[in-house]
């Protein structure tokens, strides 16, 4: 019948009378508590305090802490093994427009052939090919020359995008000394050039020996130039990259730019008048050492990425009145 209950209920450790909100119901590990450490079997319908679940909480944990420690002391002990966490990766949404090959666990994707001895690779996730198309973990040039592109797009997800931008700067790294440079025809071979540029290294070289002679605008050389169309003039000027606040002192001062009034640095700019970049020499600090005619001083004074090369006798710099300090180096 409704409120035949007990008006009120008592804590079933302290005694104390419990108002509805400092009750709470006892659980399997407070009871096997109650019974073990005061000799208490509770019936259903009792409660607990709050003080009182609070103290059996903290010394569990207390309990476990110590056990812990123990047991990180104990050389010989060996922790049991935890249950593998799976890895979330996010839902394939990011479309490519990379060719992609079929993907089956039932057949090679390389010579369509069924059969179960068939190894999982990358290309794409899920598709599988025969043991001898692959030599010690890749793929011989047979294999790579029979695979037929069926997708003209793939679609990406987040976490299969950033691995392969780990893999590529990794292999970047390990690569270091080889990297690309047009300028040696040693380090790029043939198939490197189609895959950059679209067109083999003779195309290119004679590509290269037609526009090499046209970075100036007419316009640039009517105003700046003798006629000949053999200078080169070139635009510097010094640009900002804003930074965030460093915790260095030293850096902190040297970085930060009265004239801007925040932190950045000034990496010196080398543009011919069509906008081709010759170079980005750089970053310099934002301090008053560091001003654009002192930057250009150290560029040549220190001959940065051998710049007394490349740059004649005769060629033009267009620059602002930021170098008005180097105007004697520039005659010279």
């Amino acid at each position: 019948m409704p409120g035949s209950g007990p008006k009120y209920y008592r804590c079933v450790l302290c005694n104390k009378r419990t108002k509805p909100h400092e009750r709470r119901s006892i659980n399997k590990s407070v009871a096997k508590c109650l019974k073990k450490n005061f000799l208490i079997t509770h019936k259903q319908e009792d409660k607990i305090c709050n003080t009182c679940r609070h103290k059996y909480y903290v010394k569990e944990i207390r309990q476990s802490f110590v056990v812990q420690h123990i047991l990180s002391d104990d050389e010989d002990y060996v922790p049991p093994a935890r249950r593998r966490s799976t890895v979330l990766s996010s839902p394939p949404s990011v479309s490519l427009s990379i060719p992609s090959t079929s993907k089956s666990h039932s057949y090679c994707f390389i010579c369509k052939k069924p059969g179960p001895k068939l190894i999982v690779v990358i290309i794409p996730a899920g598709c599988r090919c025969c043991p001898g198309h692959l030599t010690e973990d890749n793929f011989t040039e047979d294999a790579i020359s029979k695979i037929n592109c069926t997708n003209d797009n793939v679609i990406l997800n987040r976490s299969t995008i950033m691995d392969l931008l780990k893999k590529l700067r990794y292999t970047a790294l390990q690569n270091e000394q080889s990297r690309i440079d047009f300028d040696t025809d040693k380090v790029l071979s043939d198939s490197d050039f189609i895959n950059l540029t679209g067109i083999n290294k003779d195309n290119f070289n004679d590509l290269h020996s037609y526009i090499k002679t046209l970075h100036t605008r007419p316009l640039a050389q009517t105003l700046f130039g003798d006629g000949t169309n053999t200078q080169a003039i070139l635009v510097l000027d010094g640009t900002y990259m804003y930074i965030q606040k460093s915790g260095n002192f030293h850096f902190q001062r040297r970085s930060y730019s009265l004239h801007k009034g925040r932190p950045l640095v000034k990496p010196m700019v080398v543009v011919t008048t069509t906008g081709y970049f010759v170079t980005v020499l750089g970053p310099y600090m934002a301090d008053c050492k560091n001003n654009d005619a002192a930057i250009l001083k150290h560029m040549f004074n220190t001959n940065v990425e051998d710049i007394k090369e490349w740059v004649q006798d005769n060629d033009v710099f267009v620059v602002d009145r930021g170098f008005r300090d180097s105007l004697e180096l520039l005659d010279d």
